[in-house]
């Protein structure tokens, strides 16, 4: 039952406001609320307590100006009455009215301020209320509830109230306390319904996957038992620090009530939301859906429509170029599908909606902008048809249960048969285009005939045929392309497709597979044949078309007498602006219509230009310019530069295509970007660069290889061009390093000249056909032989190479173990050559990165032995990076001191032949930062990762394996620096990115879910914590057990801070007899467990057990890192409180007083741990009665908390908590015996 109010309640209605956190804005969401009804028409009376009517005050007239000021002093006078309002007070207080403009109007707030908190003695109860005296006159009372403290619980007031607005802060302790209180307002009211509001206050948009997870908690910890798809109204306020400020400050004549700036916007659009709530509270259910989709997706959208629709659910379809941001309405819900290509403005107005009613449908495998990261997501990416219902259905909160199947569209995934190019995210434009196609098939289909794309090179024929099979390709059982330019390669294109269908085709005839594709039999399919050049030949080859049978051609002539022909027209100037924009984030409209008009309409030489001004600008910004004169500042050099190349090229020719013109300008910008600089330090120079383009465009036509670009073939084929004189220095052979094949790849690729992601490995790397084309005309025909003689020998060769070849079927361990006893038996480290020492330094890396210590071991064996034989004095590559090798196998034994040695070595090495933003320089960089952490230095760690990370961008760019390591070590760093918010933010976006990759089992994305976890259980974030490792256990099935064994002791110490100590208690027992059996007690597993499993026996009273686990762990500490090291430190801290609970106060004063110091010596006074340890020696100094020197040490801890932002902590409660108590200890001079004291939990990271 809910109470209905449309034009204003037939009696008094009275709603609670009520925080389970302190100072996060209840009572200025109250008095916006307030201000909003009574906008509304609403008569509202605001009742205060002392605890909040000053707060309320000063709000009051920063809020409505000083025109609405009451008389001076009024606010606090108290009138008596001639009687109580009902018979319980012998006098009440009289309400003050405060007045507000709202353009011509004149609107009224009246507040009562009662003088004392005694709320259930002064207000009438629920029954009372129609007919009480005070709240005559009134529509609505808001009450302002102090948050409980002492012996107030706010299920006392349940008999005052109809409803509850509960606020909360966006974080899971706080919605825990929110949802109990909401749980005992309904049970304490004596049967009749209470309606409850939950709150979200200070939600901050920038919180991401964690606001996803507060969403999904808000919903679980609100709903009522047995209310399936049923929830209480959720109200979100965003967080705004400016309008925090503004209403806590006085007010200038520029903020009156009716000229609101627009940052402020998004926060009063809630604030009206939460006032529709009070006035008219129900529970929220989903009536009505509202699909935005962008122009890529009209299938989804359509079968989208069609499943709410057949589940009753009506549903609007608005394409994105119509939405304008409208907010859901109490019982609708947004759903955006995947808006790649949408422009900053569109991107916009979703990030600005932060609603807990928007659900973004990821259904593209590209990553999700990070400004609208924060809404919730229904990934239908990896999901077959009945999956993907149950999802949708689940989201819109509909029950279970599926009504029987309507007619619905076709679900629009691709079908298992096809063989198409991954989707182009950045295409744009040819919508009209693309449905005039759909309907030219489908009308074609009756007369049998197929359609025709036609136009000149580069017009874009191909990527309109590609955007149009992805767009709409879920409607046919198979989607095959076909390279048309002769007709073997159609023949053997259609007996793949057969193969692919289940149609043997061994001894076939090219006839019955024609005739079986034209026969019903082969069920529905659409085929492309690409770049027709000989019709006569190919009408042989071309199956009967059908009703659901369809033929696309593409061709820069009419393939066909009988086909159906689109020509594809060139760009619109919108389509063009739209290219660059997409292309240049940032850009802006004019500057992108001025270069759209020099580059003329050609897709090729639009999407060029785009990529030159892109990475031009990036290299300004680099510089500290500001983005916007970046971009100002590259397109002017793009004219400049074209214009000046157009001219000299024309000199030489009689005429020059425009996309030929953009070419030349994108090969002379390669040599002044990172990957070109770094190329022209090698002997080749930046030509290596152009002769890597032209071996793609002779592999492109069939896709290239990542494998075959990687090879030990390719490097050989560049020595063989590009030897280096005899005698000259290994360093300045470019060659046998894959990281530098990877950076002139990653350097083509952000000009535009190829296609490839490195996120996508066994993806071929493919070229524009008309690119292709333009970079072999430039090569004279003797170059080309020449070009087309080495290819052809690379391939050759790699062909032959066996990959497995002396494997003898061996993987994993024992090949490793078969390789390395081979290796050593050879002695392989005394040859000289460059390539058999770079095949050892590679099999020293892969024991180094293997799970086994025995493997470490050998890596310093043979590490030992060929630094030996390799003469020092002349250092290598492979001497350097033979160095990482042993370095790296060091610090997996815990041997920092020698890790911190070769690490060191390898650094110096590389940055001094090879230059600081070298790859090799910065893996080394990284490798040292790594030992860094080891040795303690946290945030020298993380100053040298950060660098490194931002170079790692730049050469090889977000989605490389090693910047991903980097990112992650970055992220590692700043958790234990105590940044666990930066941690948090890093780690979420590379978790995106990578689930956007492989889906929600891929290795990188898994592999995250533990620190993220750790980073939440910094941020005091327990529960999300604790989930996060579960869903970790649930996928991570084949993951390696040590991968397991670190999430098991992240959950104990999530269990335990989460009051389940025993359940805590026994996982770490177990994990830690499985670690030390397994690896000993210098393992980080093991003493990591350890030291959380001294806090469980704390926990549980087990004082001597625990006193007994943490000083063996001290112990063990000390042994791997040092006496100084902040982990053994944080040992000793936790040794003190454990002896201090024992009752050996002297020894726990003088380990937490020593500890305490040591910490704020080597981590510097702000960090967490450093305030943990002060709250640890404050408890020692409560037991020994020392209030003062007690109270110093916590108020110090607490201005820490704040200084590291955070305020919200459950540690910085504690610590207030102890405060109080320690205050109530010195004005009774008693003992601390009946006030315990609270130590703030902490934890060993991995290093």
């Amino acid at each position: 039952m809910t109470h209905e109010a449309d034009t204003g309640p037939p009696y008094t209605r009275v709603t609670l406001f009520h925080s389970s956190t302190e100072n996060i804005g209840r009572t200025t969401a109250l008095l916006h609320t307030a201000r909003w009804m009574a906008a509304e028409g609403r008569r509202v009376l605001i009742v205060e307590t002392p605890a909040t009517v000053s707060r309320t005050e000063r709000q009051l007239r920063s809020l409505l100006g000083a025109e609405a000021m009451p008389p001076p002093d009024a606010l606090f006078s108290v009138v008596p009455a001639a009687g109580s309002p009902n018979g319980r007070q012998p006098s009440w207080p009289q309400p003050v009215t405060w007045a507000m403009s709202l353009g011509d109007e004149v609107v009224e707030l009246a507040v009562l301020a009662l003088p004392d908190t005694d709320l259930s003695a002064r207000l009438p109860t629920y029954e009372e209320a129609a007919d009480s005296t005070v709240y005559a006159g009134f529509d609505h009372v808001l009450v302002n509830a102090p948050t409980a403290q002492g012996t107030l619980r706010i299920g006392d007031l349940a008999p005052l109230a109809h409803a509850a607005a509960v606020c909360f802060a966006p974080d899971s302790a706080s919605i825990g306390r929110a949802a109990w209180v909401a749980r005992d307002l309904r049970e304490r009211a004596t049967g009749r319904p209470v309606d409850v509001i939950a709150v979200g206050l200070q939600v901050d948009s920038g919180l991401n996957e964690q606001l996803r997870m507060i969403r999904s908690l808000v919903r679980t910890a609100f709903r009522e038992p047995g209310q399936e798809g049923v929830v209480p109204p959720y109200v979100e306020i965003p967080y705004d620090p400016l309008f925090l400020h503004s209403v806590s400050s006085p007010r200038d004549s520029s903020g009156t009530a009716q000229g609101l700036r627009k940052p402020v916007m998004a926060r009063q659009s809630g604030y009206a939301q939460l006032a529709e709530a009070v006035i008219r509270p129900q529970t929220s259910v989903v009536r009505r859906v509202a699909i935005v989709y962008p122009p890529r997706h009209p299938a989804w959208a359509h079968w989208l429509g069609a499943q709410l629709s057949g589940a009753g659910v009506p549903s609007a379809l608005v394409p994105f170029a119509q939405f304008s941001g409208e907010r859901p309405d109490r019982d609708g819900m947004l759903l955006v599908l995947s808006p790649v290509g949408a422009n900053a403005e569109q991107l916009g107005l979703v990030s600005r909606l932060s609603h807990p009613n928007v659900r973004i449908v990821l259904v593209d495998d590209e990553p999700l902008p990070s400004r609208i990261g924060h809404h919730e997501q229904i990934d239908l990416r990896a999901c077959g048809e009945p999956e993907a219902v149950a999802l949708v259905r689940r989201a819109v909160r509909l029950p279970a249960p599926a009504p029987a199947r309507v007619s619905s569209p076709r679900f629009p995934r691709l079908p298992a048969v096809h063989n198409l190019a991954p989707r182009n995210p950045g295409f744009t434009g040819r919508d009209d285009l693309c449905e005039k196609m759909r309907e030219s098939l489908a009308r074609e289909a009756g007369s049998r005939r197929p359609c025709a794309l036609t136009g000149p090179p580069g017009i874009g024929k191909s990527a309109l045929a590609l955007e149009f099979c992805h767009r709409f390709g879920g409607s046919y059982d198979a989607v095959w392309w076909l390279r048309a330019t002769d007709s073997p390669d159609v023949a053997r294109g259609l007996g793949r497709l057969a193969e692919r269908s289940g149609r043997p085709t061994q001894d076939t005839d090219m006839r019955d597979v024609l005739d079986w594709l034209g026969s019903p039999d082969s069920g529905s399919w659409l085929l492309v044949y690409d770049d027709v050049t000989t019709s006569a030949a190919l009408a042989e080859l071309l199956p009967a078309v059908g009703e659901d049978r369809h033929i696309l051609l593409t061709s820069r002539q009419q393939p066909l007498a009988d086909a159906a022909v689109l020509e594809v027209p060139a760009l619109t100037p919108m389509e063009s602006r739209s290219l660059l924009l997409a292309a240049v984030p940032g850009l802006d409209e004019t500057r992108a219509d001025q270069v759209g008009q020099i580059m003329g309409r050609e897709p090729l030489t639009v999407t060029l230009a785009g990529a030159w001004i892109d990475v031009d600008a990036g290299r300004r910004e680099a510089r500290n310019q500001p983005r916007a004169d970046a971009l100002a500042e590259a397109a002017e050099k793009l004219v400049s530069t074209f214009s000046a190349g157009q001219q000299d090229l024309l000199a030489r020719y009689a005429s020059v295509p425009l996309s030929r013109v953009m070419l030349e300008a994108t090969l002379d910008e390669l040599r002044v970007t990172a990957g070109g600089e770094l190329w022209a330090r090698k002997e080749s120079g930046s030509d290596s660069l152009v002769w890597l383009l032209e071996c793609c465009a002779l592999l492109t036509p069939s896709g290239a290889e990542l494998g075959l670009l990687r090879s030990r073939t390719l490097w050989k084929a560049l020595s063989d061009r590009f030897s280096s004189p005899s005698g000259s220095a290994p360093w300045t052979d470019p060659l046998g390093d894959q990281l530098m094949i990877d950076v002139a790849l990653r350097t083509l690729a952000r000009h535009g000249l190829l296609e490839m992601h490195f996120g996508y490995p066994d993806r071929a790397i493919r070229q524009n056909r008309a690119l292709r084309e333009l970079v072999l005309d430039r090569l004279e025909p003797a170059e080309r032989k020449e070009r087309e003689r080495e290819v052809r020998a690379m391939v050759a060769e790699y062909a032959l190479v066996d990959p497995g070849s002396g494997t003898g079927g061996r993987t994993g361990a024992a090949l490793i173990d078969a390789r390395t006893r081979r290796l050593m038996s050879l002695k392989l480290w005394d040859d000289e050559r460059p390539e058999v020492r770079q095949a050892v330094v590679e099999h020293t890396l892969r024991l180094a990165r293997s799970d086994g210590r025995r493997h470490w071991y050998e890596a310093l064996e043979i590490g030992r032995r060929a630094a030996e034989s390799w003469d020092s004095s002349q250092p290598s590559s492979e001497y350097a990076r033979l160095h990482n090798a042993t370095a790296q196998a060091h610090r997996r034994l815990g041997e920092s001191s020698q890790a911190g040695r070769d690490a060191l070595i390898a650094l110096r090495d590389h940055r001094r032949f090879l230059g600081v933003s070298h790859p090799r320089a910065l893996l080394s960089a990284d490798s040292y930062a790594a030992i860094l952490r080891m040795e303690g230095s946290f945030d020298e760690a993380r100053i040298e990762e950060r660098g490194v990370l931002d170079s790692m961008t730049r050469v090889l760019g977000p989605d490389h394996r090693t910047t991903q390591q980097a990112e992650y070590n970055l992220a590692l760093s700043e958790v234990l620096c105590g940044d666990y918010q930066s941690a948090l933010e890093l780690l979420q976006s590379r978790y995106g990115r990578r689930t956007a990759i492989g889906g929600q089992l891929d290795g990188w994305a898994l592999g995250l879910l533990d620190t993220m976890a750790l980073a939440h259980r910094g941020l005091g974030h327990n529960r999300e914590s604790t989930d996060l490792l579960k869903q970790y256990l649930r996928r991570a099935n084949d993951r390696a057990r040590d991968d397991a064994l670190s999430a098991e002791i992240g959950l104990a110490v999530g269990e335990r801070r989460l009051g389940q100590s025993k359940q805590a208690l026994e996982r770490d027992r177990r994990v830690f007899g499985e670690c030390r059996t397994r690896f000993g007690a210098g393992y980080a597993h093991t003493w990591r467990c350890q030291f959380s499993l001294a806090a469980d026996l704390n926990a549980e009273s087990e004082h001597r057990a625990a006193v007994d686990e943490i000083e063996a762990c001290a112990r063990t500490l000390e042994a791997v890192f040092g006496d100084d090291h902040p982990y053994t430190q944080l040992a000793r801290v936790r040794t003190g409180v454990h002896r201090r609970n024992l009752g050996d106060h002297g020894n726990a004063l003088d380990i937490g007083q020593e500890s305490l110091t040591e910490l704020a010596r080597g981590l510097g006074p702000a960090h967490p741990w450093v305030a943990a340890a002060a709250v640890a020696v404050a408890g020692t100094l409560v037991a020994m009665r020392q209030y003062d020197e007690a109270e110093d040490k916590e108020s110090f801890a607490l201005l820490t908390l704040d200084e590291l932002g955070l305020a919200r902590h459950p540690a910085h409660a504690l610590v207030k908590g102890n405060l109080g108590a320690i205050a109530l200890l010195k004005g009774s001079g008693g003992p601390p015996d009946g006030t315990p004291h609270q130590d703030i939990d902490v934890e060993l990271p991995t290093v």
